[in-house]
């Protein structure tokens, strides 16, 4: 009886070798293909080659069963089992620890993922290592990049009319779809363009390892498809147009380029270097030539620009975050520093001569007093958080404050109404209108310490701005504040804009605004908008501004809209008078209470009809619901701030603060640092080591020279390496499609141990290599596995 001959009594079986190929393969395309399943209940989606693992586990428990050989631990199955502990253990200790970690049904999953994500090295180690299996495993790659990039090549184009917003949204979600339709990025069916360029680093590396250690295959046709998916692979991994994908990609080769070049003389250096550039060559070509959008390639890879791009923004300003909590200053009031006496920026400061002021004597005479209450209820604000330790959030704040505070509570001495107040857990202010149009302190005189959250609003210079659509910007003199002011020029459809990226709490008021000026003689008018971003990348596309009522109540134009009113207010529109005079904008806007905002875009526009001219000058979101005096303001980077609701990797470095499936928040892009967040030094350890047994199994293969495994170990090597880098901007844990697929080859590799040690090499000595079924085999026992020195043929 052949091996081939063994009966199988289920589609599922494992004891047939080729049967086990045949799966290995299939569960490479679901992974490849499959779309996210949505569950109830807020279970995790599902996925095609889950369901096929899970139908596949009884046939593998019972092959290990008969075929108790496959037992045999290695090092990776207790680093498997280490980072399950370790992972299990920040999900039980973390919500003791942190007081605002809670525990979510979606917990156990993440010990799910690292229990699938063993299955499938383990499943790997089944396979039998011989040429004929590491070539299907290389052509299926292959293949499927040559039919993705066809897949691809229709997304870029969307050359069947609604075939992205039909075929391409069953794979993708939120703004990766849109980088499909409107900046012309390709995502195949991985569904986000930088893994997608990332999966394609796998083919890449693994044709280029045939050519470069120039591997004898069977046919000539054979090699011509090897680089047909070469070049196939590169044309999808540059139409993704994916700086992180394209430098880890060339990071990985060089690594594995330098590995051949150490400890084996390359046969075909040159001729693999050559095949790789003249498809990235190719591929650049083919985009110029036929670009959905014009220069969309040019701007991405523009050096130059790359300061400017929101992808690179958002994400040195996430990466910061996670430092906060261990270099947080302590406020020193409590040991008398008031803050009217408190020295701002010199930035802050008016220039001389910039507003002057005609205002009677009796109106200085209501805002001297003004501010003088202002003060007084200020120091009560915080005599009470020295105290209590908490600010007076909440109503009633005058039963709070009074009498052991301050002897009273203060109002307007013209109108008198209540002054302005906006107090939470995180800070306060105290505000009074100001009647003098031309007090530097104005509009609204108000001391507190919620900051400033908008970098460089003063504008010296253009830094933490960015222009679009043919909009300019220049940093000029004749400033309101300091002596800076930034001069934009916006076409209709063009925006200056800072993106503010902060874990804003929920249902939470704040205040966007700036000065404004023309000096072109003439009115202009401009619109001060403002975008929301959710960490799933869904947008508020304006946030829900607020109209304030005089009752001090407040309209959200959501409802405004959803009632067909119209209403001015909401649409941010100001004029800048061709006098010349500085005036103050402002938009009252309330964060959504259900979908955190991770990004917020501070915006100026034109009104769409015209372009417009002029000069702004002291840029400012704060929290609450009026804009602070910009000469008492205090800026802070966001990224420096602690979300008052969040939990922080300072909270518990040891441990982390667990997954985070309670509450949504903005994710890093460095893999590296999300895992010490969310699993601490406990859960980073393991999966460190992860990769660098994955490297040592990957080495232990390319030493082996039979059976096509040097080039598979080379192409394991290059693609970890490139997969270590890849996380450093981007992420690949929590890919299942492309982890799936990596450690399913990590299992093959592994299998190179049972190659005997000092196995000659020997080349093929016809042009064609009998079919799997013709293959001779020992005689077998039915259910026992055939000794692996004599059951295949030693190449």
């Amino acid at each position: 009886m052949t091996t081939a001959a063994i009966p199988s009594r289920s589609i599922l079986s494992l004891e047939n070798p080729q049967h086990r190929l045949f799966l290995f393969v299939l569960l490479i395309g679901a992974a490849v293909l499959s779309p996210n399943i949505t569950m109830p209940a807020g279970i995790p989606a599902i996925r095609l080659e889950q369901l096929v693992m899970g139908l596949m586990l009884p046939s593998l428990a019972l092959f290990h069963l008969r075929n108790r050989q496959y037992l045999r631990l290695t090092l990776l199955d207790g680093v498997f089992l280490l980072l399950a502990v370790a992972i299990t253990t920040s999900i039980i200790l973390a919500p003791t620890i942190v007081a605002s970690v809670d525990w979510s049904i979606r917990d156990p999953f993440e010990v799910a993922r690292v229990v699938e994500y063993w299955l499938m090295y383990r499943y790997g180690m089944t396979l039998v290592p011989s040429e004929y299996t590491a070539r299907t495993i290389l052509y299926s790659l292959l293949g499927g990049s040559i039919l993705m990039t066809a897949f691809s090549l229709i997304q870029y184009l969307d050359g069947l009319g609604q075939f992205n917003e039909v075929v391409t949204d069953w794979w993708s979600v939120g703004h990766n779809l849109v980088g499909v339709q409107r900046e012309g990025r390709v995502i195949g069916t991985i569904g986000n363009a930088n893994y997608y360029s990332f999966f394609m680093a796998l083919p890449i590396i693994g044709g280029l390892a045939i050519v470069l250690l120039k591997k004898q295959l069977p046919t000539r046709e054979a090699l011509a498809f090897v680089i047909v998916g070469v070049v196939a692979s590169v044309v999808s991994a540059v139409l993704s147009q994916s700086r992180t994908g394209a430098a880890s990609i060339l990071f990985g080769m060089t690594a594995g380029l330098l590995l051949v070049l150490a400890f084996r003389r390359p046969a075909a250096p040159f001729k693999a270097i050559g095949l790789f550039l003249g498809s990235v060559v190719l591929a650049v070509a083919f985009i110029q030539v036929q670009p959905p959008l014009v220069d969309s390639f040019n701007s991405r890879f523009n050096p130059t620009k790359v300061g400017d791009d929101a992808s690179f923004i958002i994400r040195i300003q996430r990466f910061k975050t996670f430092f906060t909590g261990f270099f947080a200053e302590k406020p020193a009031f409590c040991e008398g520093d008031t803050l009217d006496k408190r020295l701002v920026s010199p930035s802050h400061k008016p220039r001389d001569g910039a507003l002057v002021s005609t205002a009677p004597p009796e109106v200085l005479a209501r805002d001297a007093t003004r501010k003088a209450d202002v003060a007084t209820i200020t120091n009560g604000v915080l005599a009470y958080f020295c105290e209590e330790g908490s600010w007076p959030a909440g109503e009633g704040l005058e039963e709070k404050l009074v009498p052991d505070h301050m002897p009273s509570m203060p109002v307007d001495p013209q109108t008198g109404e209540d002054y302005l107040t906006s107090i939470d857990g995180s800070g306060f202010w105290v505000g009074a209108e100001l009647e003098d149009p031309a007090d530097p302190d104005g509009p609204n005189y108000a001391l507190g310490t919620n900051p400033n959250i908008i970098r460089n609003p003063s504008f010296d210079g253009t830094s933490a701005w960015g222009a679009r659509e043919a909009a300019t910007l220049e940093s000029v003199d004749g400033g309101l504040f300091s002596n800076k002011a930034l001069k934009v020029t916006i076409p209709p459809g063009g925006d200056v804009r800072q993106f503010i990226v902060f874990d804003f709490p929920l249902g939470v008021i704040h205040t966007a605004a700036a000065w404004i000026k023309s000096d072109t003689g003439k009115d202009e008018q401009m619109q001060l908008y403002i975008l929301g971003q959710e960490a799933g990348g869904g947008e508020h596309d304006p946030v829900n501004y607020l109209i304030k009522q005089p009752d001090g109540s407040y309209i959200q134009c959501k409802d405004l809209e959803r009632a067909s009113v119209v209403a001015e207010e909401c649409r941010g529109i100001f004029t800048a008078p061709a006098s010349g005079q500085w005036v103050p904008i402002s938009v009252v806007f309330l964060t959504d209470p259900r979908q955190r905002f991770t990004t917020v875009q501070f915006m100026l526009r034109s009104n769409d009809t015209e372009s417009t001219t002029f000069l702004v000058d002291g840029a400012q979101m704060t929290q609450g619901d009026f804009a602070p005096s910009f000469l008492r303001v205090s800026d802070v980077d966001p990224a420096s701030l602690r979300p008052v609701d969040l939990p922080q990797f300072s909270d518990s470095p040891y441990v982390g603060v667990g997954p985070r499936n309670n509450a949504e928040a903005g994710s890093f892009d460095n893999e590296y640092v999300l895992f010490l967040d969310r699993f601490g030094l406990l859960g980073a350890g393991p999966y460190l080591a992860m990769y660098f047994c994955a490297i040592a199994v990957a080495i232990g293969a390319w030493r082996k020279r039979a059976r096509f495994m040097d080039v598979m170990g080379l192409t394991g090597f290059a693609f970890t390496m490139t997969l270590l880098l890849f996380n450093v901007g981007a992420g690949s844990y929590y890919h299942f499609a492309i982890m799936a697929i990596y450690w399913l080859f990590m299992g093959y590799l592994a299998t190179s141990k049972r190659i005997p040690a000092g196995e000659a090499v020997t080349e093929p000595s016809s042009s064609s290599e009998p079919s799997p079924a013709t293959k001779p085999s020992p005689r077998v026992t039915p259910g026992r596995e055939a000794p692996q020195a004599s059951a295949v043929r030693r190449d």
